[in-house]
Formats: C-alpha cells, structure tokens, sequence
C-alpha cells in the first residue's frame, strides 16, 4: 500500500479501535479505493490552483505583465515532477478497475509524463521569457509601429510587390529575436524527452496526446501525392493572373483579382459578436446565457493571436481576439467560440474530466463552427452576400484550398525533422521545406519560422489542427446524414452539447469519434473537402486511422 494511503487507512483504523476495540480489523483497501482518495484529494486542490494559473495567464496575454506566471510555474513545476507521486500513477495505470477512476489516473499520468519536461525551471523560464517577447514585440513597417492585422492586410491588399515584401519581413522581424532563445528550449526540450527513453520531444507529445506517430506521417505522404497536382494548378492560376514566373512569400496572400477586397465590405468587424451568437443560437447555443467573457480589441501590451481561456470550467471561459474586418477575422472568432461553448458546457464531476477530450478534438470543434461561413445559405443570410459573389466565394475556396494543405505538411515534417536534430541550422530547415511543400524561393536571411507563436507556447501541437480539420469534416458530414440541414436546426446544438460537450474528457478522443459519427477517424472527407473526390480515396481505408486507445 501506498505511504498515503497507509496515512489515512491508519488514522481511520485508530479512530476504530478507540471506538470498539473488539471489531474485526477493516479490510485491506483495493487499488480502486486507494486511487480513489487519492485522485479524489489531489484533483480538488489543483482545480483550485489551476483557476489562479489560468487567471494570472489570462492577465499576461491580455496586458503583457507576467504577474505571479513564473511562481505558479515553479510551483506547479514541484508538484508534477514529484517522482513518487509519477511512480504511483504509473503503478496503477492500466490496472483501475472503475473505467471512469481508470480514465482520471490515465489522464493524470499523461500530464505527469509531459511534466518531466516541461516543468523543468530550466524549461518553462526559457519559454515565459520568449512568451514575454513576443507578447509585447511590434513590429516597424514603413518607419512606425505595426500591428500583427495591418500587416496581415498589407499582404493581402497592397498592390504594390514591394511594400507587400516590406510587410512580409517586418511581420517576420520578431523571429530573429525569439531564434537564438527558441532553438536552446528545442534542444533543451528534447534532452529532457531522451532522458525519458523517446526519441525526441515531438514523438513524447504525440504518444502522451494519443496521437500514432507512424499513421500521422504515412497520412501526410498521402496528403502531399493528393495534392501535388491541386497544388500547382493553383500555381499556375496565380502566377498567370499576377504576371509572375515564381511566387514568393509575399505573394500567397495576396487578394490578385481584388475578391477578397470586394467581400471584405460584408464582413465588419463590429459585426462579427451579432452575426455569430444569431449563427450559434440558431443551433440551439445561446451564447449570452453562457458564462463566456471576450476581449476583442487591439490595443498595446496585448497578444495579437486569439486563444480561448477555460479559467473555471464550466463557469468562467474567456477568449482573446483581435477583431478586424474581413472574413478571417469572422473565421478566427467562431473558432475560439467553439473552443469556449464546449468547456461552458461540460458536465463532469472533476477537474481531469473538465476538459476536452483531446486537444485535436477541441480543435475539432473549433474549426466545425467556421465551416457556416462556407455555407451558401449562411453567406446570402446573415452575411448579406450578393448570389454571384457568394458562386464565386465558393468556387474561390475550393481552389485556394491545396495551400492550407500543403503548408500543413511544411509545419508538421519541419516541427518533427527540427525535434529529431535540433542542432541542425532551423531557419534552413524552414525554407527547405517550404521549397519542397510551396515551392517557395528560400530566404535564410529571414527566421520566419521563429515567428510563429506555436513553437513556443505550444510545442508539438501543430498537427492537432490537421486532425481538427479531419473531425469537423467527419462530424459535419455525419450530422448531414443523420438530420438533414445542420444550420438553423436545434438539434445540432442538442447534439453536441449531449454527445460531446457534456462527456468532456471521460471518454478517449478516437472512441468519442467513432461512437458520434459511426467511424474510426477516416481522412476521406477532409480529402474530398480540401481537394475534391478522388479514386484513391474513395473507399477511404488508403488512409483511415489504424491507431486505437481503449483506454
């Protein structure tokens, strides 16, 4: 028996023996009732340091001070590298009776295994300060301060190659900052997973995240022999309409034929709340009943990136936007509203199960709300877009579609070959990719790479936004078989909220799947989604998900 365990099966047994010294002697306490108080002890006192975490980290991303971030670190940091308490996970792992109690010790020690990294001082230091920098960095575009959306728009709309080269390299200034730092917490990262017996950091959080290394990457072989021929089509037509021999960086944004310029007008920023609570309640989510607070203005000190905050599920979710006109800006939003009506509406007793099932599966969720925006009928309702644009929005997406996969396949083959030899030049690593994926010209001059946030306060977690577009196209393609129209219908809330939200993270990602849709994780409808029906996808087992989690 465990020392806590002991501790407390000994003090009720005095109690006892004090009482009626002549009763039997209780009977020894099973693994269950062990893990049970236990599990029961140390999930009530972390909710509540968790809330203050979540608090403190909600202050720094919207004001740019750290405040207490790194003493909650440190103490966090003790508490999850305790080595007796990670032992004691791992003794009863796998062995749980209780398939709930089993699900909360599995969940536990999956935290507990990440911990042994990513808890290390060394580690999270490294990373806050890096956090830090990119927080309040801002970036200098035509001699003044810029922000993260002028940029963005710059490249988008700015007719002029030149000054759209001059956004490009000043939205990438922050990564020559963040490099140096952010290739030491790489390598230092994967020291700590090696010691731990993995082969680097990246393969240690797909195992932890229930991710099968080896059908993800065989997946994405697939997904670049699809795309290869979408892909330069789409080359073509850009390259032909801009009059270029080769596209460059600054170019793959650009709104060439002025469509985007043109559907921008029906996209107000001061629109986006209205348009998407009305889009949400039509399903059956009413968002203003909901305990969900958003911060949607720029201003200095705060990220330019958009992240939902579950400080106290279910009762106190936030999110953090930058809200511009434009659609992305409404695509941004009712993704990180998906992300916040799942933690409000979980219904689970503890904090372990207070969560989404996997973070692939959040993200799931997060990229099914944006797929109304593609919806013709959305489109000519709430939007108000004239029925030729809205052809052609169509029709536009569908095209441009080959980029998002094949940058997919740049993030995920760099992020992993970057773990597997961290000390390799990363910035060339970057650009090989891009010119192997994108065949993009390469810019070693420039860390782009470094700019992008993910690296750093979300290792290892790009490939979860690949898996996400996979669900949300699986699911929607399920609620349209199983009801027929999934807008304006209350039993697509109903749905969701029942046999999804309310489970949390009691049920296994790959298992909660298969029983709401009626199938294991099948790639087949992200496919025909992105790139159109094809031959080699039409049975859809070339490239279903083998891996299973039972647990």
């Amino acid at each position: 028996m465990k020392a806590l365990a002991v501790l407390l099966f000994l003090g009720v047994a005095s109690v006892g023996t004090m009482i009626a010294a002549e009763e039997p002697a209780a009977a020894e306490p099973s693994m269950d009732d062990e893990a049970r108080i236990f599990m029961d002890m140390f999930e009530a006192g972390f909710k509540t340091f968790n809330v203050g975490m979540s608090g403190e980290y909600w202050n720094f991303y919207t004001h740019g001070d750290p405040g207490k971030t790194e003493l909650y670190e440190k103490v966090q940091a003790e508490i999850l590298s305790d080595p007796k308490t990670f032992a004691r996970l791992k003794a009863w792992n796998g062995k749980i009776q209780d398939p709930l109690l089993a699900r909360r010790v599995d969940l536990l020690y999956r935290t507990f295994a990440m911990a042994q990294v990513t808890s290390q001082e060394k580690i999270y230091t490294l990373q806050n300060s890096l956090q830090k920098t990119q927080i309040n960095f801002r970036s200098t575009y035509q001699g003044k301060p810029a922000t993260q959306n002028q940029l963005v728009n710059v490249l988008r709309y700015e007719k002029d190659r030149a000054l759209r080269k001059e956004a490009w390299l000043a939205r990438n200034q922050v990564g020559k900052e963040m490099a140096p730092d952010l290739t030491r917490l790489i390598r230092l990262r994967n020291e700590e997973a090696r010691k731990l017996g993995y082969e680097s950091f990246y393969s240690m959080a797909l195992a932890q995240g229930e991710i099968d290394e080896t059908w993800l990457f065989k997946t994405l072989d697939e997904l670049d022999r699809l795309s290869k021929e979408p892909y330069a089509r789409w080359q073509a037509r850009v390259r032909k309409q801009m009059h270029l021999d080769r596209l460059e960086s600054w170019d793959t944004a650009y709104d060439y034929d002025n469509f985007q310029e043109k559907l921008k007008s029906y996209f107000p920023k001061n629109e986006i709340l209205p348009r998407l609570k009305e889009t949400y309640k039509g399903i059956g989510l009413d968002i203003d009943s909901m305990p969900i607070l958003v911060d949607d203005e720029e201003r200095p000190g705060k990220s330019q990136h958009a992240f939902s905050f579950p400080i106290n599920v279910p009762t106190d979710i936030r999110i953090l936007a930058n809200a511009d006109d434009g659609i992305a800006s409404y695509r941004t939003m009712f993704h990180e509203m998906g992300h916040s009506v799942y933690s409000a509406s979980i219904d689970q007793p503890t904090m372990l199960l207070q969560d989404a099932a996997s973070a692939c599966f959040t993200e799931g969720i997060g990229q099914f709300f944006p797929m109304f925006l593609d919806k013709e009928s959305w489109l000519l309702g709430p939007a108000h877009v004239p029925a030729p644009m809205v052809k052609e929005a169509v029709r536009k997406r569908l095209e441009d579609a080959p980029f998002g996969v094949r940058f997919y396949l740049v993030m995920l083959n760099f992020e992993r070959e970057a773990y597997r030899n961290p000390e390799q030049d990363l910035t060339k690593l970057w650009w090989a990719m891009n010119e192997k994926y994108l065949g993009l010209p390469q810019h070693p001059e420039v860390d782009s790479w470094a700019s992008i946030i993910h690296f750093t306060s979300h290792p290892a977690y790009y490939q979860n936004y690949l898996l996400a577009d996979m669900i949300a196209a699986q699911l929607m393609r399920s609620l349209e078989h199983r009801q027929g129209n999934v807008m304006d219908n209350r039993a697509t809330g109903d749905f969701l909220k029942k046999e999804i939200f309310a489970k949390g993270a009691s049920v296994p990602w790959m298992k909660l799947l298969e029983d709401t849709t009626g199938e294991a994780l099948n790639v087949r409808y992200y496919v025909e989604e992105k790139l159109g029906p094809s031959p080699a996808t039409a049975a859809g087992g070339a490239v279903r998900n083998k891996a299973t989690s039972s647990r």
